[in-house]
């Protein structure tokens, strides 16, 4: 008698699992971005029919998970938005605002996908979303294949 019992442990969903990896990543995200961003790739990942680690991937490679990244060629946010080229799949957003996790990783799936239906092959459609099909190398997808193959959800 008066013994307590523990509460049973909290069962992680995987959006926690993501969120937990992403923070691993960049802890200087705010914990509702990093769950907001969690929840956009897990979201968008399903709707796009797109591995959960190939967008984390994209978004490593892409940000480094920053979600304010600005690229040289004017490319934004967590999966580098060029806007002026995304305008209609930008205008189907609730938000118009590209560094919102869930805008920006709606868009970038968006246009990951397709790619990916463009060229039937993972290799050439991250070519064709960094803008590099001509690249001989394949340097970017070697490097987002590679990054993706390092995602831990567990």
């Amino acid at each position: 008698v008066g013994t307590a019992i523990p509460p049973p442990p909290k069962v992680l969903t995987l959006e926690d699992h993501v969120a937990n990896y992403i923070h691993k990543k960049n802890d200087k995200l705010s914990p509702e971005i990093t769950a907001e961003l969690a929840t956009s790739v897990v979201k968008e990942s399903t709707l796009k029919k797109l591995p959960i680690k190939l967008l984390l991937g994209v978004i490593e490679v892409e940000s480094q998970f920053h979600q304010f990244a600005i690229s040289e060629t004017g490319a934004l946010g967590f999966m580098q938005i060029i806007t002026r080229w995304h305008v209609s799949k930008i205008k189907n957003t609730a938000s118009k605002n590209i560094y919102a996790p869930a805008v920006n990783v709606a868009v970038g799936a968006q246009t990951l996908r397709d790619c990916i239906d463009l060229h039937k092959s993972t290799e050439m459609a991250l070519l064709c979303y960094s803008g590099s099909q001509h690249d001989a190398t394949k340097e970017y997808s070697k490097r987002v294949l590679r990054a993706a193959q390092l995602v831990s959800l567990g």
